[in-house]
């Protein structure tokens, strides 16, 4: 009741929501039941609402997308210069940022590294869930070429761990099908900022991004294999090229400001002042 508008803000797909089966169709049926009392959606990407709200769960109300951009609370943090990035000497260093989960990212990067072995170094950054890998241990005890720097500071350190890497593995794995499919990772932003190339999988929201700003490279299986030719085929000069690209953009590509958040807030603010004034 009241004249309070609803916002419905869903940053991922949860499985639950995908689920075959009673459990999932429930979950569904209820979601289904908020989109039709909602004044606006707010999402992370053009794809939940393309591949799920519409798709899925036949919505077609009005939507806002907010892209998961690097946020600052204060002073954003200065972004470098392409002669600060890699020179390219020393082995291909490949970072892996964020929240680790994915055990078929780890598994690609793992054979990577393998196979490569001293032609390039994979950088892992974030927290760890051992439930989701519970091998990443055991690899790294397997691969002398694999580092683990452990969590960090958010933003501050993201300039030192970016500036260190030839190209980011910003790929989701985790839920093939589903969510890992349609979401835009806050890597490409944070990568995007530093200068740092993006390497997604095709077929996948993440790559339509990078091949659409030109902020990467696409391959077209998640496979060692495949990142392997990508790495040896381009070299390092195209990777720098990217960098380059990457760095002449504007701030506003990678960032996400509080005057965002009030154009998305603005079409429900103005119909609750137009009703109030009815």
């Amino acid at each position: 009741g009241g004249d309070v508008p609803l916002v419905y803000e869903c940053l991922d797909i949860h499985g639950l929501f995908t689920r075959p089966g009673p459990v999932g169709s429930v979950m569904r049926f209820l979601e289904r039941r908020l989109l039709h009392r909602i004044d606006l959606l707010w999402t992370s990407s053009p794809g939940f609402v393309r591949n799920y709200f519409g798709a899925v769960q036949g919505y077609a109300g009005p939507t806002h997308v907010i892209e998961n951009k690097l946020w600052f609370d204060t002073d954003p943090c200065p972004r470098p210069t392409i002669g600060a990035r890699p020179s390219g000497a020393g082995p291909f260093t490949l970072g892996w940022v964020g929240s680790i989960r994915c055990r078929d990212s780890l598994k690609v990067l793992a054979e990577t590294a393998e196979k490569l072995g001293p032609e390039v170094r994979v950088a892992v950054h974030g927290n760890i869930h051992r439930h989701a890998v519970p091998d990443f241990d055991a690899t790294l005890a397997r691969h002398d070429n694999i580092f683990y720097g452990g969590p960090y500071r958010y933003p501050d350190d993201l300039a030192k761990i970016y500036g260190k890497c030839d190209a980011v593995w910003a790929q989701d794995l985790w839920q093939r099908g589903g969510n890992s499919d349609w979401l835009l990772p806050n890597r490409i932003y944070e990568a995007g900022w530093f200068g740092c190339p993006a390497i997604a999988v095709s077929d996948t929201e993440t790559a339509r991004r990078v091949e659409q700003d030109g902020s990467g490279f696409v391959i077209e299986t998640a496979t060692a294999e495949a990142l392997i030719r990508l790495i040896r085929n381009e070299g390092r000069p195209a990777f720098r090229e990217v960098a380059s690209r990457l760095l002449a953009m504007p701030d506003t590509a990678f960032q996400l400001l509080s005057s965002d958040i009030d154009g998305a807030l603005a079409p429900v603010l103005a119909a609750k002042t137009a009703n109030v004034r009815n």
